[in-house]
């Protein structure tokens, strides 16, 4: 099987939504099946929330219990927003050894930060509780890192965050600016979107903060956004990921990465062919792209071969484009 045709990375998306521990276990399945090596483990089994909360999802700890018996290493990861967050909940998850990141988008975890995530359009009562379930998180020793997604408006407040995780010894995440397209494609919001993206001075000054940390000159620096760049490029969600959702009609749905716009399959069965089949999408082709059918300054671009293009499902939506350059591009 080809790298970028083998499935290891899965994704289950707002989970809380609709997904039964049965539909989990089965996607888990026919991936392990589609990749022909059962007793490889994947390297990374995630549950992630866009609109829902999700350590309330009802299958979590059962599925979580599972999950740790058929892989291995530390790739059960957990992301969302942590509220309502209770000490025993926080404590099994510590206990299953699972990788847990909040979300926040602060300089502080105190009143000033709260008041900064207001500012970005946050309701004040959902702010604390966000808080809470961190603080909680964080008491149990459950709580690995904080994720803050970028922007033009909280740019300012990176520096802080980033010293704040280094100060409590946890992963201080950067994420790209992400936007929720409708169908079809809307080209004014996609506007707004790269009307949102920081100035490319700014970001600049990020790569030098997450350079510095790392210890590496800011121009070898694949990206602000990604801890790695690898043989699976910058974002390796997209170049060896399966990403299922509820689909609201007590199915599943197939998205490229987390973009409802990008539908594989709105009825997605786990199977090792339907995986098979949903891999020839013209987006999910790019997982096999070369250097000289991309578009600006990919084409010559230095780091090409950890990055791959940053993320290609974001430049799709952003640009309608399947061959742009990432617009969170720092270069």
């Amino acid at each position: 099987m080809k790298r970028t045709n083998r499935i290891d990375v899965v994704v289950l998306v707002d989970p809380v939504g609709g997904i039964t521990h049965d539909q989990a276990r089965e996607v888990v399945r026919a991936v392990l099946k589609y990749n022909n090596d059962e007793s490889r483990p994947l390297s990374r089994l995630t549950l992630t929330g866009q609109e829902t909360t999700t350590t309330q999802w009802p299958d979590l700890l059962p599925f979580l219990d599972w999950a740790r018996i058929i892989r291995q290493g530390d790739g059960l990861r957990i992301f969302g927003n942590l509220i309502g967050m209770t000490p025993e909940t926080a404590r099994v998850i510590a206990e299953l050894k699972v990788r847990m990141y909040g979300e926040w988008f602060g300089p502080s975890l105190d009143e000033v930060g709260v008041q900064a995530m207001v500012n970005q359009g946050t309701a004040y009562d959902e702010a604390t509780a966000m808080l809470a379930g961190i603080k909680t998180a964080l008491a149990t020793g459950a709580l690995i890192g904080l994720e803050f997604q970028v922007n033009r408006q909280n740019i300012s407040y990176v520096e802080d965050f980033l010293r704040l995780c280094q100060e409590l010894g946890i992963e201080g995440h950067l994420e790209m600016q992400e936007t929720q397209f409708s169908k079809p494609r809307n080209l004014a919001v996609a506007k707004m979107y790269r009307q949102s993206l920081p100035p490319k001075e700014q970001l600049r000054r990020i790569c030098e903060i997450v350079a510095a940390q790392a210890d590496v000159s800011p121009d070898n620096l694949v990206s602000p956004f990604f801890t790695c760049g690898s043989q699976d490029g910058a974002c390796n969600y997209f170049y060896r990921g399966l990403f299922i959702r509820p689909n609201g009609r007590g199915g599943l749905r197939q998205t490229v990465c987390l973009s409802e716009l990008t539908v594989i399959d709105d009825n997605f069965k786990p199977s090792w062919a339907q995986i098979g089949h949903s891999l020839r999408n013209p987006v999910l082709a790019l997982r096999n792209i070369a250097q000289e059918q991309m578009e600006g300054g990919c084409r010559t671009c230095s780091v090409w071969s950890q990055c791959l293009g940053g993320c290609r499902a974001m430049a799709y939506l952003a640009s309608g484009s399947r061959f742009a350059p990432d617009p969170n591009c720092w270069k």
